[in-house]
Protein backbone atom coordinates (compact mmCIF):
# COMPACT_ATOMS: atom_id res chain seq x y z
CA UNK A 1 0.00 0.00 0.00
CA UNK A 2 1.43 3.23 -1.09
CA UNK A 3 2.26 6.04 1.27
CA UNK A 4 -0.43 8.22 0.16
CA UNK A 5 -3.18 5.54 0.53
CA UNK A 6 -2.07 5.00 4.25
CA UNK A 7 -2.38 8.61 4.74
CA UNK A 8 -5.81 8.83 3.66
CA UNK A 9 -6.61 5.62 5.32
CA UNK A 10 -5.30 7.01 8.38
CA UNK A 11 -6.89 10.19 8.20
CA UNK A 12 -10.24 8.67 7.68
CA UNK A 13 -9.81 6.57 10.94
CA UNK A 14 -8.83 9.98 13.05
CA UNK A 15 -12.81 11.44 13.96
CA UNK A 16 -13.67 7.51 15.00
CA UNK A 17 -10.31 8.02 17.41
CA UNK A 18 -11.30 11.27 18.53
CA UNK A 19 -14.76 9.59 19.48
CA UNK A 20 -13.28 6.41 21.32
CA UNK A 21 -10.87 9.10 23.31
CA UNK A 22 -14.06 11.34 24.07
CA UNK A 23 -15.55 7.87 25.30
CA UNK A 24 -12.55 7.27 27.22
CA UNK A 25 -11.62 10.33 28.82
CA UNK A 26 -15.35 11.84 29.46
CA UNK A 27 -17.31 8.58 30.48
CA UNK A 28 -15.56 7.06 33.05
CA UNK A 29 -16.56 7.38 36.41
CA UNK A 30 -20.09 8.91 35.39
CA UNK A 31 -22.03 6.34 37.01
CA UNK A 32 -20.41 6.21 40.23
CA UNK A 33 -19.52 9.96 41.16
CA UNK A 34 -22.78 12.21 42.81
CA UNK A 35 -24.90 14.92 40.78
CA UNK A 36 -22.87 18.26 41.68
CA UNK A 37 -23.21 21.82 42.00
CA UNK A 38 -26.85 23.15 41.94
CA UNK A 39 -27.36 22.44 38.26
CA UNK A 40 -26.71 18.82 37.91
CA UNK A 41 -29.10 17.81 40.44
CA UNK A 42 -32.15 20.38 39.40
CA UNK A 43 -31.72 19.10 35.12
CA UNK A 44 -31.69 15.64 36.34
CA UNK A 45 -34.64 15.45 38.53
CA UNK A 46 -36.60 17.54 36.12
CA UNK A 47 -36.06 15.13 33.31
CA UNK A 48 -37.27 12.53 35.69
CA UNK A 49 -40.18 14.40 35.96
CA UNK A 50 -40.77 14.95 32.63
CA UNK A 51 -40.70 11.13 32.00
CA UNK A 52 -42.65 10.29 34.66
CA UNK A 53 -45.39 12.97 33.66
CA UNK A 54 -44.96 11.96 30.10
CA UNK A 55 -44.53 15.80 29.10
CA UNK A 56 -41.85 16.76 26.92
CA UNK A 57 -43.28 20.64 26.62
CA UNK A 58 -42.96 22.24 30.75
CA UNK A 59 -40.26 21.11 32.63
CA UNK A 60 -40.58 20.88 36.20
CA UNK A 61 -38.97 20.88 39.37
CA UNK A 62 -40.45 18.99 42.53
CA UNK A 63 -43.56 20.34 40.92
CA UNK A 64 -43.13 24.04 40.39
CA UNK A 65 -41.84 25.08 36.93
CA UNK A 66 -38.51 25.31 35.73
CA UNK A 67 -37.85 27.91 33.31
CA UNK A 68 -34.11 27.91 33.63
CA UNK A 69 -33.48 26.39 29.97
CA UNK A 70 -35.28 25.59 26.88
CA UNK A 71 -36.62 21.97 26.42
CA UNK A 72 -33.51 20.35 24.16
CA UNK A 73 -31.18 19.27 26.92
CA UNK A 74 -34.46 17.72 29.19
CA UNK A 75 -34.82 15.86 25.61
CA UNK A 76 -31.32 14.21 25.33
CA UNK A 77 -30.77 13.54 28.65
CA UNK A 78 -34.51 11.48 28.86
CA UNK A 79 -32.48 9.68 25.88
CA UNK A 80 -29.45 9.09 27.76
CA UNK A 81 -32.21 7.57 30.60
CA UNK A 82 -33.87 5.34 28.30
CA UNK A 83 -30.05 3.71 27.83
CA UNK A 84 -29.16 3.33 30.96
CA UNK A 85 -31.99 4.06 33.55
CA UNK A 86 -32.01 6.94 35.55
CA UNK A 87 -28.82 7.27 36.87
CA UNK A 88 -26.11 9.95 36.95
CA UNK A 89 -24.38 8.06 33.95
CA UNK A 90 -27.64 8.48 31.78
CA UNK A 91 -27.75 12.31 33.14
CA UNK A 92 -24.29 12.66 31.80
CA UNK A 93 -24.43 10.57 28.63
CA UNK A 94 -25.45 13.44 26.52
CA UNK A 95 -22.56 15.73 27.19
CA UNK A 96 -20.30 12.93 26.38
CA UNK A 97 -21.59 12.71 22.79
CA UNK A 98 -21.74 16.35 21.99
CA UNK A 99 -18.45 16.84 23.41
CA UNK A 100 -17.24 13.96 21.11
CA UNK A 101 -19.59 15.20 18.30
CA UNK A 102 -17.83 19.04 18.27
CA UNK A 103 -14.60 17.07 18.45
CA UNK A 104 -15.42 15.57 15.18
CA UNK A 105 -16.73 18.32 13.95
CA UNK A 106 -13.71 20.27 14.08
CA UNK A 107 -11.49 17.53 12.83
CA UNK A 108 -14.46 17.93 9.55
CA UNK A 109 -13.91 22.21 9.51
CA UNK A 110 -9.71 21.74 10.31
CA UNK A 111 -9.37 18.80 7.08
CA UNK A 112 -11.63 21.20 5.15
CA UNK A 113 -9.59 24.36 6.13
CA UNK A 114 -6.07 23.30 6.19
CA UNK A 115 -5.49 19.48 6.40
CA UNK A 116 -6.21 16.04 8.00
CA UNK A 117 -3.27 16.80 10.88
CA UNK A 118 -4.49 19.93 11.42
CA UNK A 119 -8.24 19.01 12.22
CA UNK A 120 -6.97 16.17 14.47
CA UNK A 121 -4.86 18.68 16.77
CA UNK A 122 -8.12 20.80 17.10
CA UNK A 123 -10.37 18.43 17.97
CA UNK A 124 -8.04 16.44 20.32
CA UNK A 125 -6.44 19.77 22.08
CA UNK A 126 -10.28 20.34 22.29
CA UNK A 127 -11.09 16.90 24.25
CA UNK A 128 -7.75 17.00 26.22
CA UNK A 129 -8.81 20.81 27.57
CA UNK A 130 -9.25 21.22 31.90
CA UNK A 131 -12.69 22.68 30.69
CA UNK A 132 -14.33 20.28 28.89
CA UNK A 133 -12.68 17.65 30.89
CA UNK A 134 -14.83 18.99 33.08
CA UNK A 135 -18.53 20.22 31.78
CA UNK A 136 -17.49 17.19 28.90
CA UNK A 137 -19.57 14.72 32.21
CA UNK A 138 -21.46 17.08 33.53
CA UNK A 139 -25.31 17.32 33.19
CA UNK A 140 -26.01 20.48 32.16
CA UNK A 141 -26.89 22.69 29.00
CA UNK A 142 -23.55 23.28 28.11
CA UNK A 143 -22.06 20.95 25.25
CA UNK A 144 -25.31 20.72 23.07
CA UNK A 145 -25.47 24.30 22.69
CA UNK A 146 -21.85 24.45 21.70
CA UNK A 147 -22.18 21.84 19.23
CA UNK A 148 -24.44 23.33 17.32
CA UNK A 149 -22.78 26.77 17.90
CA UNK A 150 -20.19 25.19 16.37
CA UNK A 151 -22.20 24.39 13.65
CA UNK A 152 -23.53 27.56 12.88
CA UNK A 153 -20.03 29.70 13.07
CA UNK A 154 -18.52 27.01 10.30
CA UNK A 155 -21.51 27.51 8.18
CA UNK A 156 -21.59 31.41 8.34
CA UNK A 157 -17.74 31.20 7.68
CA UNK A 158 -18.28 29.07 4.23
CA UNK A 159 -21.41 30.96 3.14
CA UNK A 160 -19.33 34.17 3.70
CA UNK A 161 -15.99 32.70 2.02
CA UNK A 162 -16.94 30.46 -0.21
CA UNK A 163 -20.51 30.99 -1.54
CA UNK A 164 -23.91 30.13 -1.32
CA UNK A 165 -24.79 26.40 -0.93
CA UNK A 166 -28.31 24.91 0.02
CA UNK A 167 -25.83 22.37 2.45
CA UNK A 168 -24.64 25.58 4.31
CA UNK A 169 -27.85 27.38 4.40
CA UNK A 170 -29.60 24.60 6.37
CA UNK A 171 -26.79 23.67 8.39
CA UNK A 172 -26.77 27.78 10.09
CA UNK A 173 -30.59 28.08 10.61
CA UNK A 174 -30.69 24.48 11.90
CA UNK A 175 -28.24 24.96 14.33
CA UNK A 176 -29.12 28.42 15.55
CA UNK A 177 -32.91 26.88 16.03
CA UNK A 178 -31.58 23.65 17.81
CA UNK A 179 -29.51 26.17 19.48
CA UNK A 180 -31.67 27.97 20.94
CA UNK A 181 -33.73 25.13 21.94
CA UNK A 182 -30.10 24.40 24.32
CA UNK A 183 -29.16 27.38 25.82
CA UNK A 184 -31.13 30.25 24.96
CA UNK A 185 -30.52 33.50 23.23
CA UNK A 186 -26.38 32.99 23.67
CA UNK A 187 -26.56 30.48 20.35
CA UNK A 188 -27.78 33.84 18.51
CA UNK A 189 -25.47 36.17 20.58
CA UNK A 190 -22.05 34.40 19.66
CA UNK A 191 -22.73 34.44 15.81
CA UNK A 192 -24.13 37.76 15.82
CA UNK A 193 -21.46 39.46 17.77
CA UNK A 194 -18.46 37.39 15.47
CA UNK A 195 -20.18 39.24 12.82
CA UNK A 196 -19.64 42.46 13.88
CA UNK A 197 -15.95 41.89 15.03
CA UNK A 198 -15.41 40.65 12.00
CA UNK A 199 -16.95 42.99 9.90
CA UNK A 200 -16.17 46.35 11.59
CA UNK A 201 -12.61 45.70 14.29
CA UNK A 202 -10.84 42.55 12.62
CA UNK A 203 -11.33 42.49 8.69
CA UNK A 204 -13.13 45.14 7.97
CA UNK A 205 -13.94 44.36 4.50
CA UNK A 206 -17.51 43.74 2.65
CA UNK A 207 -19.00 40.38 3.10
CA UNK A 208 -21.45 38.64 0.21
CA UNK A 209 -24.46 39.20 2.96
CA UNK A 210 -26.50 38.00 0.52
CA UNK A 211 -25.54 34.68 0.98
CA UNK A 212 -26.68 34.41 4.60
CA UNK A 213 -29.98 34.49 2.78
CA UNK A 214 -31.56 35.84 6.02
CA UNK A 215 -35.23 36.23 5.17
CA UNK A 216 -35.22 32.92 3.95
CA UNK A 217 -33.48 31.16 6.99
CA UNK A 218 -35.44 33.15 9.86
CA UNK A 219 -38.52 31.32 9.44
CA UNK A 220 -36.83 28.50 9.46
CA UNK A 221 -35.70 29.26 13.22
CA UNK A 222 -38.34 29.94 14.46
CA UNK A 223 -40.57 26.80 12.91
CA UNK A 224 -38.07 25.08 15.10
CA UNK A 225 -38.35 27.16 18.27
CA UNK A 226 -41.79 27.55 17.83
CA UNK A 227 -42.50 23.68 17.89
CA UNK A 228 -41.80 23.77 20.89
CA UNK A 229 -42.10 27.58 22.15
CA UNK A 230 -45.28 28.31 21.43
CA UNK A 231 -46.58 25.19 23.32
CA UNK A 232 -45.17 26.04 26.34
CA UNK A 233 -45.88 29.64 26.10
CA UNK A 234 -49.24 29.53 25.53
CA UNK A 235 -49.58 26.47 28.97
CA UNK A 236 -47.67 29.02 31.02
CA UNK A 237 -49.74 31.78 30.11
CA UNK A 238 -46.02 33.87 28.99
CA UNK A 239 -44.18 32.88 31.84
CA UNK A 240 -41.29 31.19 30.04
CA UNK A 241 -40.70 34.04 28.22
CA UNK A 242 -41.40 36.44 31.27
CA UNK A 243 -39.21 34.61 33.18
CA UNK A 244 -36.87 32.54 31.16
CA UNK A 245 -35.59 35.39 29.87
CA UNK A 246 -36.43 38.32 32.23
CA UNK A 247 -34.62 36.29 35.46
CA UNK A 248 -32.30 34.12 34.12
CA UNK A 249 -30.86 36.11 31.31
CA UNK A 250 -31.55 40.11 31.60
CA UNK A 251 -31.38 39.63 35.56
CA UNK A 252 -28.12 37.77 35.55
CA UNK A 253 -26.76 40.00 33.41
CA UNK A 254 -27.33 43.52 35.24
CA UNK A 255 -26.90 41.51 39.30
CA UNK A 256 -25.02 38.88 39.64
CA UNK A 257 -26.65 35.88 40.24
CA UNK A 258 -26.29 33.99 44.02
CA UNK A 259 -24.47 37.06 45.12
CA UNK A 260 -21.57 36.17 43.11
CA UNK A 261 -19.19 38.75 42.39
CA UNK A 262 -17.54 40.07 38.86
CA UNK A 263 -14.66 42.26 37.57
CA UNK A 264 -13.37 42.62 34.11
CA UNK A 265 -10.30 40.03 34.12
CA UNK A 266 -12.14 37.46 35.26
CA UNK A 267 -11.97 35.10 32.28
CA UNK A 268 -8.51 36.13 30.82
CA UNK A 269 -7.20 34.52 34.74
CA UNK A 270 -9.75 31.66 34.12
CA UNK A 271 -8.31 30.90 30.64
CA UNK A 272 -5.14 29.81 32.30
CA UNK A 273 -7.02 26.81 33.67
CA UNK A 274 -10.04 26.58 31.14
CA UNK A 275 -7.88 25.87 28.39
CA UNK A 276 -4.71 24.44 30.04
CA UNK A 277 -2.16 23.05 28.61
CA UNK A 278 -3.03 24.63 25.37
CA UNK A 279 -2.97 27.53 27.01
CA UNK A 280 0.69 27.79 26.87
CA UNK A 281 0.86 28.10 22.93
CA UNK A 282 -1.03 31.47 23.20
CA UNK A 283 1.75 33.40 21.73
CA UNK A 284 2.76 31.14 19.11
CA UNK A 285 -1.10 31.08 18.32
CA UNK A 286 -1.00 34.90 18.28
CA UNK A 287 2.65 35.39 15.99
CA UNK A 288 1.20 32.93 13.56
CA UNK A 289 -2.09 35.25 12.60
CA UNK A 290 0.67 37.48 11.24
CA UNK A 291 1.57 35.31 9.17
CA UNK A 292 -1.93 33.62 7.85
CA UNK A 293 -3.93 36.85 8.04
CA UNK A 294 -7.26 36.67 6.13
CA UNK A 295 -10.74 36.26 5.78
CA UNK A 296 -11.31 32.98 8.00
CA UNK A 297 -8.03 33.99 10.23
CA UNK A 298 -10.18 37.20 11.22
CA UNK A 299 -13.64 35.22 11.52
CA UNK A 300 -11.70 32.50 13.91
CA UNK A 301 -10.34 35.73 15.45
CA UNK A 302 -13.90 37.29 16.07
CA UNK A 303 -15.51 34.26 16.74
CA UNK A 304 -12.28 33.59 19.74
CA UNK A 305 -13.30 36.72 21.30
CA UNK A 306 -17.04 37.17 21.27
CA UNK A 307 -17.50 34.92 24.41
CA UNK A 308 -15.55 36.95 25.81
CA UNK A 309 -16.75 40.27 24.82
CA UNK A 310 -20.75 38.93 26.01
CA UNK A 311 -19.64 37.59 29.60
CA UNK A 312 -16.85 39.96 30.08
CA UNK A 313 -20.11 42.74 30.91
CA UNK A 314 -22.29 40.15 31.90
CA UNK A 315 -22.63 40.35 36.16
CA UNK A 316 -22.91 36.83 36.40
CA UNK A 317 -19.35 35.14 35.63
CA UNK A 318 -18.45 31.24 35.55
CA UNK A 319 -15.40 29.98 33.77
CA UNK A 320 -17.37 27.47 31.49
CA UNK A 321 -19.45 30.70 30.38
CA UNK A 322 -17.25 31.25 27.47
CA UNK A 323 -17.05 27.72 26.22
CA UNK A 324 -18.15 28.74 22.70
CA UNK A 325 -14.61 30.43 22.10
CA UNK A 326 -12.94 27.24 22.32
CA UNK A 327 -13.77 25.46 18.97
CA UNK A 328 -12.02 28.69 17.13
CA UNK A 329 -9.13 28.96 19.81
CA UNK A 330 -8.55 24.73 18.97
CA UNK A 331 -8.83 26.08 15.08
CA UNK A 332 -6.21 28.72 15.45
CA UNK A 333 -4.27 26.82 17.27
CA UNK A 334 -3.98 23.81 14.50
CA UNK A 335 -3.45 26.49 12.15
CA UNK A 336 -0.17 28.13 14.08
CA UNK A 337 1.22 24.53 14.05
CA UNK A 338 0.13 23.79 10.58
CA UNK A 339 2.80 26.63 9.34
CA UNK A 340 5.58 25.66 11.47
CA UNK A 341 5.55 27.79 14.65
CA UNK A 342 9.03 29.68 15.41
CA UNK A 343 9.86 29.12 19.00
CA UNK A 344 11.70 32.09 20.20
CA UNK A 345 11.21 35.49 21.56
CA UNK A 346 8.43 35.93 24.24
CA UNK A 347 6.14 33.18 22.55
CA UNK A 348 8.52 30.58 24.13
CA UNK A 349 9.37 32.26 27.57
CA UNK A 350 5.15 32.38 27.41
CA UNK A 351 5.37 28.40 27.18
CA UNK A 352 8.24 28.23 30.05
CA UNK A 353 6.30 30.41 32.09
CA UNK A 354 3.24 28.81 31.60
CA UNK A 355 4.38 25.30 32.05
CA UNK A 356 6.36 26.02 35.31
CA UNK A 357 3.56 27.30 37.17
CA UNK A 358 1.65 24.21 36.57
CA UNK A 359 4.72 22.24 37.35
CA UNK A 360 4.80 23.78 40.80
CA UNK A 361 1.20 23.65 41.57
CA UNK A 362 1.65 20.15 40.54
CA UNK A 363 4.47 19.56 43.06
CA UNK A 364 2.49 21.68 45.56
CA UNK A 365 -0.58 19.19 45.16
CA UNK A 366 1.31 16.39 45.89
CA UNK A 367 3.31 17.62 49.05
CA UNK A 368 -0.66 18.04 50.47
CA UNK A 369 -1.55 14.96 49.30
CA UNK A 370 1.39 12.95 51.09
CA UNK A 371 2.36 15.46 54.01
CA UNK A 372 -0.64 16.34 55.63
CA UNK A 373 -2.59 14.11 57.71
CA UNK A 374 -6.26 13.66 56.56
CA UNK A 375 -9.16 12.32 58.88
CA UNK A 376 -10.66 9.29 58.14
CA UNK A 377 -13.83 11.18 57.23
CA UNK A 378 -11.46 13.21 54.74
CA UNK A 379 -9.02 10.20 53.14
CA UNK A 380 -10.91 10.29 49.80
CA UNK A 381 -9.14 13.66 49.12
CA UNK A 382 -5.54 12.10 49.44
CA UNK A 383 -6.71 9.79 46.42
CA UNK A 384 -8.58 13.04 44.50
CA UNK A 385 -5.27 15.52 44.95
CA UNK A 386 -2.44 12.50 43.85
CA UNK A 387 -5.35 12.24 41.06
CA UNK A 388 -5.37 15.65 40.18
CA UNK A 389 -1.35 16.03 40.17
CA UNK A 390 -1.10 13.31 37.69
CA UNK A 391 -3.68 14.93 35.89
CA UNK A 392 -1.90 17.75 35.31
CA UNK A 393 1.30 16.21 34.88
CA UNK A 394 0.22 14.40 32.24
CA UNK A 395 -1.39 17.11 30.34
CA UNK A 396 1.92 18.91 30.90
CA UNK A 397 3.27 16.39 29.54
CA UNK A 398 1.48 16.32 26.21
CA UNK A 399 1.99 20.07 25.66
CA UNK A 400 6.05 19.29 25.91
CA UNK A 401 5.57 16.52 23.25
CA UNK A 402 3.77 18.62 21.35
CA UNK A 403 6.56 21.33 21.44
CA UNK A 404 9.37 19.01 20.95
CA UNK A 405 8.13 16.66 18.38
CA UNK A 406 5.68 18.99 16.59
CA UNK A 407 2.34 17.24 14.91
CA UNK A 408 4.12 16.57 11.95
CA UNK A 409 5.22 13.11 13.83
CA UNK A 410 1.33 12.19 13.96
CA UNK A 411 0.64 9.65 11.80
CA UNK A 412 -2.03 12.04 10.24
CA UNK A 413 0.67 14.08 8.44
Amino acid sequence: MSSERIQKVLAGLAPWFLLLLALGLLAPGNATAPLIDRDEPRFAQATREMIAAHDWVIPTFNGDYRFDKPALTYWVMGAGYRLFGENEFGARFHSVVFSALTAMLLYAIGRRWYSARAGFLAGFGFLTCVQVLIHGRSAVADMPMLFFVTVAQWAICELLTGGYSRRWFWMLYGALGLGFLAKGPIAWLVPLLTLLLCRFIFFRKPYPWRNLRIPAGLPIVLLLIGFWGIPALIRTHGQFWQVGMNEHVVERGVRAFNGRGSFILYYLGTSFFSLFPWIAFLGVVIRSLKKNWNARTAFLVSWTLAPYFIFTFYSTQLPHYVLPAFPAFFLLLAQAFETEPEWKGWPLWFFRIVTGFFVLAAALLMGIAWRIPFATPFQGLRVMLAGLTGVILGLMLLSWLYKHHRPRACAFA
